[in-house]
């Protein structure tokens, strides 16, 4: 019997590209073929007039499709970022007009604590799929305003510090609301944190991309060990390598993605400059240029200009992406900040591409130094530079690692296996076997 599933997600693409909503979206469309799907995201937050929330409905390939609008002025509020009461009575209204079997919460950024904290409400076994750090972070990555990985395992005790400082690096705020002098933070940081987790507490079970991220969650979000699981993220059919890799004269290394401080471009751009006449050899292509990073990416393209081996391009659309890869030798990911499993790392190495990554998160459970790709320590442009140059001035050693990239999860494999936990929590629901 088919399931009617609630996929709950902040965004999806068009509007937005990012690793988590490409995800989403081909996970709902391997769903739809296989169970009833209705995807609730959110479109436009950045709406100036009407109510706090509108939502539009249509049909998508065979998708229902409930696509909310935020008013602006919720942004400004810190309570609204923890537990929205808006989008809450939003999602009551759907699951009272579509009595879903069971609903599946992709993150929970920008749908904020009701999105588990509803269904549970309604008697509705829920799950998460955790794709960074909401829960535990205001800042969602584990990354400092001063630029540094947060090894606070303080229950949150130096957030409020973090959050009311701009970002040193990019100069910026998060959020509108971390702007604002706003009275009693320490407080209502504390009471967002504790309603974040204690909704996290209600799903029937969480689902984690890596076993870091699943650590990170039991340790400092006390999450039950039997309540959280390891789940890769499995990837389209379509991306597979057309044909085999062949060593080109110069390292052709791409970096796809948000061009944001915690993604470690400024290591790599500085990689690039230590190596100096040696880089010739390699050409660097960083996709990512949006309106939303201007300012940030004009201070990288201003810190090197006139190395012409280096080159900035725009955003690309996702379809594109499996051409991109195969024009490219190495997929650089320098993150700076724990990253879980980046769909740009398994989607290079199902593409038979090695990745060069910086050792920190769920990156070595992907990347395994000497294989598929090599591993450098976070932060750390000097051996960045020798990794690179040494791959430079050898092609057969990129054959090597080009051969071994490997990734053979498909989203099918992934729908499979989630599939089998819908109806076995829909059926120990009904049983009576879970609350």
């Amino acid at each position: 019997m088919k399931l009617h599933v609630l996929q709950l997600a902040a965004h999806l693409p068009p509007r937005y590209q990012g690793g988590a909503e490409l995800y989403t979206a081909n996970l709902i469309a391997e769903l739809a073929s296989r169970e009833t799907v209705t995807a609730l995201f959110i479109g436009d937050r950045d709406r100036q007039n009407g109510p706090p929330v509108t939502e539009t409905r249509y049909r998508e390939n065979g998708v229902d499709c409930v696509e909310l609008s935020l008013h602006r002025e919720q942004q400004s509020w810190p309570e609204y970022y923890f537990y929205n009461p808006h989008i809450a009575a939003a999602i009551r209204a759907t699951l009272i007009r579509i009595k879903p079997d069971i609903v599946h919460v992709q993150g929970g950024f920008r749908l904020t604590a009701a999105a588990l904290a509803t269904p549970v409400a309604a008697g509705i076994p829920s799950i998460a799929t955790l794709h960074d750090y909401y829960y535990l972070c205001p800042r969602v990555n584990l990354w400092t305003s001063t630029g540094n990985q947060c090894r606070d395992d303080r229950e949150g005790a130096n957030c409020p510090d973090c959050v009311s400082t701009p970002c040193s690096r990019s100069k910026d705020y998060m959020e509108d609301w971390m702007a604002v002098d706003a009275g009693g933070l320490a407080a209502r940081l504390g009471a967002g944190r504790r309603q974040l987790l204690a909704a996290l507490g209600m799903a029937d079970h969480v689902l984690a991309p890596s076993a870091y991220l699943a650590g990170v969650y039991q340790t400092r979000g006390h999450i039950d060990a039997g309540r959280i699981s390891v789940h890769r993220l499995g990837l389209p059919e379509a991306f597979r390598r057309a044909r085999p890799a062949s060593a080109s004269l110069a390292l052709r290394v791409a970096y796809i993605g948000h061009l944001r401080p915690h993604k470690g471009i400024e290591t790599l751009l500085r990689a690039m400059i230590r190596l100096g006449q040696g880089a010739g050899s390699i050409k660097l292509t960083l996709y990512g240029l949006n309106p939303d990073t201007r300012d940030y990416a004009e201070k990288l393209t201003n810190r090197v200009s006139g190395h012409d081996n280096i080159v900035f391009a725009a955003e690309y659309p996702n379809h594109r992406l499996p051409a991109l890869l195969e024009e490219t030798d190495l997929v650089a990911v320098p993150s700076i900040w724990p990253e879980n499993a980046p769909l740009v790392v398994t989607s290079a190495l199902r593409m038979g591409v090695p990745v060069i990554a910086s050792d920190i998160g769920g990156l070595p459970e992907l990347v395994h130094h000497g294989k598929n790709g090599l591993l450098f320590p976070p932060d750390d442009d000097r051996m960045l530079a020798a990794q690179l140059a040494i791959l430079a001035k050898d092609p057969q050693q990129r054959l090597l690692l080009a051969r071994q990239a490997s990734y053979p999860l498909t989203t099918a494999d992934e729908v499979t296996s989630l599939c089998t936990l819908y109806h076995r929590l829909v059926e120990s629901r009904r049983t009576g076997a879970l609350p």
